[in-house]
């Protein structure tokens, strides 16, 4: 591990609350970096371990989620879970950026789901696999939580994904609908549109 690896998360400022980051696998690479203009208390990190060894639980407002041993193949029979918690009044847009699961008809075998909301028991609101980008390539929650499932069957593998997500507010999200459903063309706060 090493600066090359995918980032998890980068903070640059004052943290009021304890902030939960998880590393897939059991290493995790933490660079601190400070320069000459300005003195803080530093940071304060504890760790603890998962049982099985993937998945995690995130509450920062933006980070990277990946499938186990990423790049490499994941194994056979994982079962992954990712809970991401952002604040209330906001919603997760995971953005996949690789993705290659194991192909098949329905994703029956190998697959990657998204529930709108924090449990197996919420709306399955996607179904993934395959060696290509899903188009679109986001899914995004209707609440404050998301959760994230990477199921494996004990034959083939593959190289797995790497996701991103963001957090936005409902504000930020009702005017992304907004820009959509009326089929404008939009850059930055400028957009045309089509009537």
């Amino acid at each position: 591990m090493d600066e090359t690896s995918p980032k998890l998360a980068e903070f640059c400022h004052r943290q009021d609350k304890p902030v939960v980051v998880t590393a897939i696998g059991n290493h995790m690479y933490v660079h601190f970096h400070s320069d000459e203009s300005l003195r803080g208390k530093g940071f304060s990190a504890s760790f603890n371990t998962l049982p099985n060894g993937c998945g995690g639980y995130y509450k920062s407002p933006s980070g990277i989620i990946h499938s186990p041993n990423y790049p490499q193949n994941y194994d056979h029979d994982s079962d992954c879970t990712w809970l991401i918690e952002v604040p209330v009044n906001h919603v997760v847009v995971l953005n996949f950026v690789d993705f290659d699961v194991e192909p098949f008809t329905n994703c029956t075998f190998d697959y990657v789901a998204v529930y709108d909301g924090p449990s197996l028991n919420d709306e399955e609101i996607a179904r993934f696999c395959g060696s290509t980008i899903p188009n679109p390539s986001y899914v995004r929650s209707t609440s404050n939580k998301m959760f994230i499932r990477l199921k494996a069957d004990g034959s083939v593998s593959a190289r797995g994904f790497v996701a991103n997500y963001t957090t936005v507010s409902y504000l930020q999200f009702f005017f992304f609908i907004l820009h959509i459903s009326k089929r404008n063309i939009c850059v930055g706060m400028w957009c045309t549109y089509n009537r």
